[in-house]
């Protein structure tokens, strides 16, 4: 049996690999916010949920500016946001054990998962592209863990399907945008482009319209 090389959904995979990124961030901080025994904080107060948000919305910013304004974040935030900020600071940014010395390296380098020049460019960074797709392909296995084969199934439909966009693109199709998406990403791009505001500002403002 030959089996076609799946290059339309290889390619689909590489232009989603930003959006990936950012899902993939957010859900890593929340993830650390349960295991650190902290849902049910974050779930019942709205402030404390904001302040963890503060730490993906920082991958919104400039590089030059993300490691300042996590300083200021780690400065102000309350003691309960701590483990968070530990584990975000280790992974993300790197430690500084000394004031004299330069950070370690970090786990995920900021070039990684900084998704600012995506953002101002008007590329997709929000979660709910990546969760879609994340939600079709499942439906398109039917189960959580699928066997070789059914997965191989699944990624011809899902060729099949990118096929499809692919002439529509062509054709000069524009699948409509929600209207709540795009009201979300003008609020995000307005609060990144207001210039009397602080970085520490934005990403707290940034925080409240991230998921």
């Amino acid at each position: 049996m030959n089996v076609q090389p799946l290059i339309p959904f290889e390619i689909n995979i590489q232009l989603q690999i930003y959006q990936d990124v950012f899902f993939h961030l957010c859900q890593n901080v929340y993830r650390a916010v349960v295991r650190f025994g902290l849902k049910t904080l974050y779930s019942e107060n709205a402030n404390f949920a904001q302040q963890i948000r503060s730490l993906p919305a920082l991958a919104l910013l400039p590089i030059p500016d993300v490691i300042p304004t996590f300083e200021e974040l780690k400065a102000q935030l309350p003691m309960e946001c701590a483990p968070v900020l530990n584990y975000f600071e280790g992974n993300y940014i790197g430690v500084k054990s000394r004031l004299s010395r330069p950070r370690k390296a970090p786990q995920f380098d900021i070039p990684l998962w900084n998704v600012n020049n995506n953002t101002i460019q008007g590329q997709h960074r929000t979660n709910n592209v990546v969760e879609g797709w994340n939600n079709r392909f499942s439906s398109l296995l039917s189960c959580s863990h699928p066997n070789f084969w059914k997965f191989l199934q699944g990624l011809k439909k899902e060729q099949s399907f990118v096929d499809g966009e692919i002439v529509q693109a062509e054709a000069g199709v524009r699948r409509p945008r929600r209207k709540d998406q795009i009201r979300q990403e003008t609020r995000i791009l307005n609060i990144l482009n207001e210039p009397t505001t602080t970085n520490f500002e934005k990403v707290m403002a940034l925080a409240q319209n991230i998921t």
